[in-house]
């Protein structure tokens, strides 16, 4: 009997926990804009990512040079945060370009892209345009908690990175 009340405490202990902590990565996101973790929405990166998953982003200024393969979350024109893998990296002058896919959708991103001021043959997604890069053990392996972001906690605002698909 004491062992199941020990085993339910350390439970509750837990969740609280983890809900305190989530809380407070929330408080930090808002207070300082900083996207630290995402929720996952829609389809654009299945099979990697699915709805409900929750993934860990690296600050771009932090997660050093960002490369063909990698995870990004970047903002568009629109404030919509996006989730999407880099196909290609285009350089003009000092400013960096990504063209940018979702895994599961047959074109890359050309709608959401800008040209480069120096050279109309550069498009992409501006450097400073990049939120971060999803944390990931190689290119497919990202470092997620699946389907914990589709509970919904009453108050709890949690950081939606929709996808295109």
């Amino acid at each position: 009997m004491d062992i199941r009340r020990t085993l339910k405490f350390l439970g509750q202990l837990l969740l609280a926990a983890t809900v305190a902590l989530l809380l407070i990565i929330n408080v930090l996101q808002g207070v300082y804009g900083v996207v630290v973790i995402a929720v996952v929405s829609g389809r654009s990166m299945y099979p990697l990512l699915r709805t409900g998953d929750i993934v860990f982003v690296i600050p771009r200024q932090l997660a050093g040079g960002i490369n063909v393969g990698d995870v990004v979350v970047y903002r568009d024109q629109a404030n919509e945060l996006i989730i999407h893998r880099v196909i290609d990296v285009e350089q003009c002058g000092e400013l960096l370009y990504f063209r940018v896919k979702g895994d599961n959708n047959p074109i890359e991103d050309i709608f959401k892209y800008t040209t480069c001021p120096h050279n109309n043959d550069v498009r992409g997604i501006p450097e400073e345009w990049i939120v971060g890069k999803v944390l990931s053990l190689g290119n497919d392996l990202v470092v997620k908690i699946p389907y914990l972001g589709l509970l919904k906690v009453s108050g709890f605002r949690v950081f939606r990175v929709p996808g295109v698909g």
